[in-house]
């Protein structure tokens, strides 16, 4: 657990035609987080990732510590992942987090992702406190999907947890 996979985790989509924005529109408007509009980003173009449309935002709770989220789709429109950041001074952080792995993309199991997650938490807090360095969890595979919890330290935020679901091929 003390180390990401090596190599590029490149992203499909969770589906043709599952854009996920409605999704994303309501956590952002549940959490407080106001997402920028979609930019193309081609990353550096010298590499073989492809070009995808990214949209950002940001929210604050009462203790200024933030809530991230980042969504990325393909340039057709359909979601390849969604990234949920949030610091652990946010009061609520386990039920942003958990929100967050409920993402009902086609095939999503939003019960057994969140077992999922709450199962992880402890080993992957451990883990950090021991290694006192970032640590992340093993891949969690439902459908077209894979999800993953990374934990790492960030200055004034604290321990920040960040939950990445993508698009996987079966």
């Amino acid at each position: 657990m003390d180390e990401m996979p090596h190599g590029k985790l490149l992203s499909t989509t969770f589906g043709k035609g599952y854009t996920g924005s409605e999704f994303i529109n309501r956590l952002a408007k549940q959490w407080h987080i106001t997402l920028g509009p979609r930019k193309k980003n081609d990353f550096n173009k010298k590499d073989d990732v492809p070009p995808v449309w990214l949209a950002a935002g940001t929210g604050h709770s009462s203790t200024k510590a933030t809530t991230d989220v980042t969504a990325v789709w393909e340039l057709s429109g359909d979601l390849a992942s969604l990234t949920c950041s949030v610091s652990r001074k946010v009061p609520d952080y386990k039920d942003f987090l958990r929100d967050c792995a409920k993402l009902n993309y086609p095939g999503a199991q939003p019960t057994v992702a969140t077992r999922w997650l709450k199962r992880t938490m402890p080993s992957l807090d451990k883990a950090h406190t021991q290694a006192k360095k970032p640590v992340g969890s093993p891949l969690y595979r439902s459908g077209q999907a894979a999800s993953y919890l990374y934990e790492y330290d960030n200055g004034a935020e604290g321990t920040v947890d960040m939950l990445r679901i993508f698009g996987a091929a079966s």
